[in-house]
């Protein structure tokens, strides 16, 4: 007997909500604060995946101390971070996914506004939202004011930047931009350049979504390939008559991060040398508007 089998949309697939994914490795105490900081986060229409690097500390314990707020716990080795979260999106039930790291705050109002803003503009793939972001004792807004049309081309991108923990993806977008780059240092703003470069609808909302400090740990100073990384995308995605003045301004205006954290009183001073000498893209305003609209 044949049954006839009614079509759906992709998106009608989707068992949740949200994928909340958490990657983390050896970083119990930061994995415990964060599940309890983020009960709050998680409606019963999501879920929590947490991606496990195979840790020799007490990561597991701690996730049966949590065992109520978490769907999928996969512990095996991996490469990266980016290689964790591939898994974890391999492993999404969602609507949407939105990367929770292990050592960020997200605010649940901002992600229940930034959800609403996404059923309301469906043809949006993937919305970065904005934030606040701390190096050392210096703290910046993850912010672009109207006007901006962020998303429009890869400049967009190398101008303001693109931070990971912002990131809101429709699930049904990694059909046509594919997973992270597993061994990429700069997998975030990767991710966001080939999006864009194969049409995929990127957008920046102003929703003040995450607080992100970048510690020792964090791959932005850990990582060995990070420079070398990044003047990769430059020579990929950028126009070929401008890169290498893009690739000289980036390493002499005081951006590296590794060398920010540890020579902070010189970057500073470079930096307003930098001022004076090399034009740059228009800064955000000291005090942002997080109205939900797109930049």
């Amino acid at each position: 007997m044949l049954h006839s089998v009614v079509p759906k949309t992709f998106e009608a697939t989707a068992s949740k909500r949200v994928s909340f994914i958490i990657t983390t490795k050896n970083r119990a105490d930061f994995l415990k604060e964060t599940l309890e900081k983020h009960r709050s986060l998680f409606h019963p229409e999501d879920e929590l995946i947490i991606i496990d690097g195979f840790s020799t500390d007490s990561t597991a314990e701690v996730v049966r101390q949590y065992a109520d707020m978490v769907d999928i716990f996969v512990s095996e080795p991996d490469c990266s971070g980016a290689h964790a979260l591939n898994k974890g999106i391999l492993l999404a039930r969602g609507k949407y996914v939105k990367q929770l790291p292990d050592d960020d705050v997200i605010y649940p109002d901002a992600m229940e506004q930034a959800i609403g803003v996404l059923e309301i503009h469906p043809e949006v793939d993937m919305m970065v939202c904005g934030g606040t972001r701390v190096i050392g004792d210096r703290s910046s807004n993850v912010y672009l004011p109207p006007g901006y049309h962020y998303g429009d081309s890869v400049m967009t991108v190398f101008d303001h930047g693109a931070c990971g923990t912002g990131f809101i993806f429709r699930r049904s977008a990694f059909s046509l931009i594919g997973l992270l780059h597993p061994t990429n240092a700069v997998a975030d703003q990767e991710i966001v350049l080939r999006s864009i470069t194969r049409g995929a609808n990127v957008k920046f909302c102003r929703i003040n979504l995450f607080y992100h400090r970048i510690f020792g740990h964090s791959v932005s100073v850990s990582w060995p390939n990070w420079d070398s990384d990044r003047v990769k995308l430059v020579r990929q995605y950028y126009p070929s008559r401008l890169a290498g003045w893009y690739l000289l301004r980036r390493r002499f205006g005081g951006r590296l991060l590794p060398w920010l954290v540890k020579h902070e009183r010189l970057a500073n001073a470079l930096r307003r040398v930098r001022r004076v000498f090399v034009t740059s893209p228009p800064r955000a305003p000291e005090e942002p508007i997080w109205d939900g609209g797109f930049s």
